[in-house]
């Protein structure tokens, strides 16, 4: 199996565990702890996408592709994605969810994952398959 086909599997994987999490959400006896359990499969989800989204682009052929937001730039001018702000969006709540913690955070994190995140990855996934 190719480097990009590895990815794409884990990724795959890594949206499924995220949609299970989503889905157990309300039935949880914790929700507090639910929610930060999806904000962590959120930022493995996020750290595959990406990843895997750069291996796509070079084997397209492209080179000089080191951080995430030049990856995603990359994929929208070559129509692997269609929402640009969306997924810098997505990266930035991203990087917030490792670094900076507070529960106001997190709960508009959390709501965003749900909204807007989720058919992001689902939209790039059918893209890739």
């Amino acid at each position: 199996m190719d480097k990009f086909t590895i990815k794409r599997e884990n990724f795959e994987s890594a949206l499924l565990r995220l949609k299970e999490g989503l889905a157990g959400y309300e039935s949880a006896s914790d929700p507090q702890l639910a929610r930060d359990g999806i904000i962590q499969r959120f930022e493995f989800t996020c750290e595959l996408a990406w990843k895997t989204t750069r291996e796509w682009l070079l084997d397209q052929g492209h080179v000089e592709l080191n951080s995430p937001k030049a990856v995603m730039r990359q994929a929208f001018a070559d129509g692997l994605i269609s929402d640009s702000d969306g997924w810098i969006g997505l990266l930035n709540d991203r990087n917030m969810t490792s670094h900076i913690y507070d529960e106001n955070t997190a709960d508009q994190i959390f709501r965003r994952i749900q909204t807007c995140y989720l058919p992001l990855f689902e939209g790039l996934l059918a893209k890739l398959i």
